[in-house]
């Protein structure tokens, strides 16, 4: 099943799946500002930028910007560089897992093979995990902004 699966994933190539990963990457830098933006500015409190404490460079940015487009403008690029090279590890030990797999003689199927639900029983209790850690993490995130201690 591997062999097929990535055998269809990998066209899209290293760049492509890096691309990806940096999209996924913006998409939480995103979620990460507008969540930090919401608790520093809960009950109509405002915040601001210590200049005193950054570097030349950045006081530029936090200058040109104000706080808020700082905060963004961080937080974006960050998560999705992050995102980006935990897709290219991700890319690279897949591929070489194929390529071995291949180098031993194993071949890729033609068509997909059958699968019962023992085959996909440890992906779905993955994505439940995964799913009610974000759940757990959302909530303790609200309730932490509304006791005032975020």
């Amino acid at each position: 099943m591997f062999l097929w699966d990535w055998s269809r994933k990998r066209r899209h190539g290293r760049a492509g799946i890096a691309l990806l990963g940096a999209g996924i990457g913006a998409i939480g830098g995103l979620a990460f500002a507008a969540i930090m933006l919401y608790a520093l500015t809960l009950d109509g409190a405002t915040f601001s930028v210590n200049e005193d404490e950054m570097g030349g460079f950045f006081v530029l940015i936090a200058r040109a910007l104000g706080p808020t487009g700082f905060l963004f403008a961080l937080s974006i690029p960050a998560f999705a560089a992050l995102a980006a090279f935990v897709a290219d590890r991700i890319w690279g030990v897949q591929e070489g897992v194929y390529h071995a797999l291949l180098s031993q003689g194993a071949r890729v199927p033609a068509a997909k093979p059958p699968t019962t639900w023992k085959d996909h029983a440890p992906r779905l209790t993955l994505l439940c995990g995964f799913g009610l850690l974000v759940i757990w993490v959302l909530y303790m995130a609200w309730w932490e902004i509304n006791r005032g201690s975020l």
